[in-house]
């Protein structure tokens, strides 16, 4: 705890859901514009829209929905994953009240139906484990914190891993390069990002046997996540280094649960902006019409 304190240590904890995680990925599969042609960039490529349509999609998916999927993706099935579809599809008619987000889901469900195949170009790979969602969710939030530009990381220390080794390095390199512009705006674009000078180092491992910082750090994370799972479990000094932790830190979560609140603070910052113009409002409208208009031959040509 001193050696906390006396160093002013910050920590950044990322949480993975797993089932969230698959769930995400179907809805990846499904809902990606570039290969569902019933899908529009506009609904898949802004943030707000892709969270929306996933939130929705993601609460339709039960436990065997997702473990299904998971085996499915792995092997690439194209009938066991039309399967899944209807089932969801059959849920969308009885679950789903909105009209536009009705007719949306069922026509990108009615497409993937047609064309399972291609939506399953790409299989199951390292790259979609946990692991590497939580890394790259760690140097995303690095990046978020570099905004101002006034944060360089000297060094990068991941713990061994010998089923992962390779991939994370290739994530970590990937990742370290770019960040979203505005990533948190329920209008940002997939596509927006920026180049930043968040990290000055490379990729290094280590044993934790070898390294003292390491072990420490195991037992920030092993005693965070037993106080965060369990508050009244950790007593006494344990807890009060517990406590310090989470005052010092920051915990970024990819769960179903941090979705929907996410979908509730775009609503609400998109229904505080500024009211349209008469005129703003007619052209938004247009727009919206030509993207639909597109969208559905797009779609039908596709077919």
């Amino acid at each position: 705890m001193q050696l906390f304190q006396r160093y002013k240590a910050s920590f950044l904890f990322t949480r993975i859901e797993k089932s969230h995680l698959v769930a995400t990925k179907f809805v990846d599969t499904l809902l990606d514009s570039g290969l569902n042609k019933a899908v529009s960039a506009f609904h898949y490529g802004v943030r707000f829209n892709r969270l929306y349509f996933a939130h929705v999609v993601i609460a339709l998916l039960d436990d065997d929905d997702r473990e299904e999927f998971w085996a499915i993706y792995d092997a690439a099935d194209a009938k066991a994953f039309v399967r899944i579809l209807q089932r969801l599809e059959g849920r969308i008619h009885s679950l789903v009240n909105d009209n536009r987000t009705h007719q949306l889901l069922l026509d990108a469900v009615g497409w993937a139906i047609s064309n399972p195949t291609l939506l399953l170009e790409g299989t199951r790979s390292p790259l979609d484990s946990p692991n590497i969602v939580a890394l790259a969710l760690l140097i995303h939030e690095l990046h978020r914190a570099n905004e101002d530009g006034t944060l360089s990381i000297r060094t990068f220390i991941h713990d061994e891993q010998q089923q992962f080794g390779k991939h994370l390095k290739m994530a970590f390199d990937v990742s370290k390069r770019f960040g979203h512009v505005d990533a948190t705006s329920p209008l940002a674009e997939m596509v927006n990002v920026k180049e930043m000078a968040t990290f000055d180092c490379e990729f290094r491992v280590s044993s934790s046997k070898a390294s003292f910082g390491l072990q420490v750090l195991d037992v920030a994370l092993w005693l965070t996540k037993r106080f965060t799972d369990n508050p009244d479990s950790v007593r006494g000094r344990c807890r009060d280094l517990a406590e310090l932790i989470l005052r010092c830190g920051f915990i970024s979560h990819f769960t179903q649960d941090s979705m929907w609140q996410e979908v509730v603070r775009g609503y609400e910052e998109l229904q505080s902006a500024p009211r349209l113009t008469r005129e703003q409002e007619r052209k938004g409208r247009e727009l919206l019409q030509e993207l639909e208009e597109h969208r559905l031959k797009r779609m039908r040509i596709a077919s």
